[in-house]
Formats: C-alpha cells, sequence, structure tokens
C-alpha cells in the first residue's frame, strides 16, 4: 500500500511540474500589474473547486479523475505563486502603507499558507484521503449493512469529516490573504 501511495504522489508532482513548466512561460510582467484582480480569480476558482471537493463524492472525483485532480492541483499551485508574488512585494524596500501592522499580518499568513498548506502536503493529505477511500470502497460489501463507525456510512462520514475540516482550513487561509491583500491595495504601490 505504502509503494502505490508513493507512486501515486511522485507521478502527480510529475504531471504537475510538466505541466505548469509550460504554464511558466507567461510574460510576468503582466501578472505583477494586477495582482488583487488575478488574486481574487484564482480564490473565486479555488472556492468553487473547494465546494466540490469537500465532500465524499468531491474527493472520489478528485481520486478517480486525472484532469479533475490537476485542475485542483494547478489552481492551489497558482495561489502559492501569487503569495510569493505578493510576499515580494510587501517586502520591496519602495512598497510603502501606512499600517506596518497590516504588513506583518499579512506576510504572517502567507508563511503559515505556504507552510501548512504547501502543494507536497496537499498532495499527501489527499493521497492519504485517497487510499482510505480506496479501502472503504474495497470493503463496502462487507460493512454495507453495519451499525457504526465501522459502518460503511460512518467510514464514509469519519473521511468526509476530515476531508472537510482540512479543506475549510485551506480555504479560511486564503480568505485571510485576499482579505488583508485587499487592505495593502498593493497593486496601487
Amino acid at each position: 500500500m505504502q509503494t502505490s501511495l508513493l507512486r501515486f504522489i511522485f507521478g502527480t508532482f510529475f504531471l504537475l511540474t510538466s505541466f505548469l513548466s509550460i504554464g511558466q512561460t507567461k510574460d510576468m510582467s503582466q501578472t505583477k500589474e494586477a495582482i488583487e484582480a488575478k488574486f481574487d480569480q484564482i480564490a473565486a476558482h479555488w472556492n468553487l473547486l473547494s465546494a466540490e471537493l469537500d465532500n465524499y463524492e468531491g474527493l472520489s472525483a478528485y481520486c478517480t479523475s486525472n484532469e479533475y485532480r490537476m485542475e485542483v492541483l494547478v489552481v492551489l499551485n497558482e495561489i502559492h505563486h501569487f503569495d510569493s508574488l505578493i510576499m515580494d512585494k510587501v517586502k520591496a524596500p519602495n512598497f510603502k502603507h501606512e499600517n506596518q501592522r497590516e504588513e506583518r499580518k499579512t506576510l504572517q499568513n502567507i508563511a503559515e499558507f505556504e507552510s501548512e498548506y504547501s502543494l507536497k502536503n496537499f498532495v499527501e493529505k489527499l493521497s492519504q484521503e485517497c487510499e482510505d477511500r480506496k479501502d472503504i470502497e474495497k470493503h463496502k460489501k462487507e460493512t454495507i449493512n453495519e451499525i457504526g463507525s465501522d459502518s460503511y456510512g460512518g467510514q464514509k462520514l469519519v473521511v468526509e469529516l476530515d476531508l472537510y475540516k482540512f479543506i475549510h482550513h485551506v480555504t479560511k487561509r486564503l480568505d485571510h490573504i485576499e482579505t488583508h491583500l485587499h487592505r495593502l491595495h498593493i497593486d496601487e504601490s
């Protein structure tokens, strides 16, 4: 089981890296011009994806559809990319904002998001959830008539609650960053 999990993780990273290297050829000057607007678009896309992903059916789609999984990972990677742009802009010597506390909070929220919900951590977490889902589905016939947390429904609920909590935390952190970004008016500096 560990070998298949590792293959899944490395395969996903390889596909994501390959796919993203193609997208890195964009002109970065265009990206930097409208960080707030682009971040809003990416955050809105994430909010749509997270609403689909935070339940057992969404997890099933993530685990079984390469296209959907890549869409989720590309959006998450774009969020991390723009986090880096925001961080660089706020740390730049020529960036001036009247509220330094807001700057510190922004940088702190980005740092926490980057460490707790890095692409690697996200892939590992959802890979484990996919393994748990696979195991639940494998034993469905045996557990469908059981009662309690060992039942098919109970096991699905446990996985779904854990997944919901994780996705909700990602979304909450992203919302905090977006709020700080708008308070700083980063595009005007």
